[in-house]
């Protein structure tokens, strides 16, 4: 704390040990703070929510434990945001997002998260990259996730999702990455889907979805990746799939699909 100008903090891919000392929290021009891979054995002091200038935040793959502090909500000028790869457990705080008009990338996988996901998360409107897979997440998607019209990649696999996918996923129109598997989602695949234009991959599998693939997914001209493995789906699968785009990898094992395949 005794550096009261520095903007820039990097000190990753080291093996430097020990706590975070909350006295950090004092660099009130600090912008930058990039800690990965550090062997940092610490919990996250609440006093860092005084970086209000802070923009790239990043320190994964550490031995960070306990929760995500609310008070980080007082790094009002936050637009990366990369915590991955740790022990931390808690809920997500809904006030980060509420407080993060600026935010572009949330990272968090690979943690032991528990609660649901933020509905809030729809108020940090420029985000483009969503991870929160790996953890143990919980309760349905929300809705408003629709409204983060930026979004690019959208991936919670690996949790304990329940519900549904919900029809206002569709209103991605950027979104180039879908990943939703390994969780306990039940209901079908909204048509809606087919308004996702941009995407390239979706995987839902391992779930319990019900129901036929809609044929509105044949429209999906830039998709390459589809995964729909391990489900209860049944009915036929759409005629037009496949047909003039750009699909590499198709797996429907272990459904209940009837019919010819697509020609």
């Amino acid at each position: 704390g005794s550096m009261p100008q520095l903007r820039i903090l990097e000190l990753g891919d080291n093996q430097l040990g020990g706590a975070i000392p909350p006295v950090l929290g004092r660099l009130q021009m600090l912008q930058r703070r990039d800690i990965k891979n550090s062997g940092l054995v610490s919990t996250l002091p609440s006093q860092l929510g005084n970086l209000k200038n802070l923009i790239f935040f990043e320190l994964s793959l550490n031995r960070l434990s306990g929760g995500l502090p609310p008070e980080f909500a007082g790094m009002r000028a936050m637009r990366y945001f990369g915590i991955s790869t740790n022990n931390l457990t808690g809920e997500i705080p809904p006030a980060l997002f509420t407080s993060w008009p600026e935010l572009i990338v949330f990272q968090v996988q690979n943690n032991s998260l528990t609660g649901k996901i933020p509905s809030e998360l729809s108020k940090a409107r420029k985000l483009e990259f969503l991870y929160l897979f790996s953890n143990n997440l919980s309760g349905s998607i929300p809705v408003e996730l629709g409204e983060l019209e930026n979004l690019v990649e959208l991936d919670l696999s690996e949790n304990s999702l329940t519900g549904p996918i919900p029809s206002s996923l569709g209103k991605l129109k950027q979104l180039t990455k879908l990943a939703l598997f390994f969780n306990n989602l039940t209901g079908t695949i909204p048509p809606e889907i087919g308004n996702m234009t941009a995407l390239q991959s979706f995987d839902v599998n391992t779930n319990r979805l019900q129901g036929e693939l809609p044929a509105t997914i044949s429209s999906l001209r830039n998709l390459q990746y589809l995964s729909v493995f391990n489900n209860y789906m049944s009915g036929t699968i759409p005629p037009d799939l496949g047909k003039g785009i750009a699909l590499q990898h198709v797996s429907f094992t272990n459904n209940s699909f009837s019919g010819e395949l697509p020609r």
